[in-house]
Order: structure tokens, then C-alpha cells, then sequence
């Protein structure tokens, strides 16, 4: 947001309080953002993906009943709520938290257990997400049982 304010050339303008409501309200809107997402977007994407795998079992001419495919996408998007709800309450210790720190907070990847990797091993660590491997297992798991 700061960048954001100093490319415009409003950085040099404002003063401090102003910059001071100026995070406050992008940090507010991020956590409205955050809420929204959490009611209405992840209830769709887990409808979605129910409807998407009703889809392809009629596609394939497979029998398989909406609520079994409703399950194994949730068994499937279990992993990242959790990620999520872990993430909500290690945010709510912190006094204060900023975007850039949010990566750090609830770290999940290989690149935290590796912090001295070269940096473009570094980099291909980071996207090995356990959170998301976990994710990946369930819904082998989930479709398999559905």
C-alpha cells in the first residue's frame, strides 16, 4: 500500500495520520475481503467442484449421487480449512499483522524447514506446500470412496 502511495507521488503529500488511516482501512477492507471469501466464495468452489465431479462421473457413465460427490470434494478442501483456521488463530495472537507478514506467519512449506537452500531451491521449496499435499491425498481418498 505504502508502494503503492510513494508511485503515485501521494506519499510525499500525506501526512501521518493520514498514512496511519490509510493501512488502517486497507488492513479493514483485507479482512472484510478475507470474510467474504471465507462465506461465500470457498461454499461455491466446494458446490463447483461437487458439480464438476457429478459432470465427469455422467460423462464417463458412472452412477455416483451428488451427495457422495459433496462429500469427497469436502474431504478434499478439508486440508486447506484447516490451513486456514490455524492461520486465523495464530493471526489473532499477533498485535499487529501486514501483508507482507502474512507469509511468515504459519509457515507450511519445505522452504521453512530448509531456511539455508540456494535461492532458486529455495523458491521450488516454497511452492511444496504440506497444506496442499494433504489436500492432494484427500482427494484421492475422497473420489476413490465416492
Amino acid at each position: 500500500m505504502l508502494k503503492k502511495l510513494d508511485e503515485s507521488g501521494e506519499l510525499a503529500k500525506a501526512s501521518e495520520r493520514e498514512l496511519g488511516e490509510e493501512i488502517e482501512q486497507s488492513q479493514r477492507i483485507a479482512l472484510v475481503a478475507g470474510v467474504a471469501k471465507g462465506i461465500f466464495v470457498v461454499p461455491l468452489e466446494l458446490l463447483f467442484t461437487a458439480v464438476a465431479l457429478k459432470i465427469t462421473a455422467w460423462l464417463l457413465g458412472r452412477k455416483l449421487l451428488f451427495a457422495h460427490a459433496f462429500t469427497a470434494a469436502v474431504i478434499a478442501f478439508a486440508p486447506i480449512a484447516l490451513f486456514h483456521l490455524l492461520f486465523g488463530v495464530v493471526a489473532l495472537k499477533q498485535s499487529v499483522v501486514v501483508v507482507e507478514q502474512a507469509a511468515t506467519l504459519l509457515p507450511s512449506s519445505l522452504a521453512a524447514w530448509m531456511p539455508g537452500a540456494a535461492p532458486k531451491v529455495a523458491r521450488a521449496l516454497g511452492e511444496v506446500d504440506f497444506f496442499n499435499l494433504w489436500a492432494q491425498r484427500s482427494w484421492g481418498w475422497g473420489s476413490r470412496r465416492a
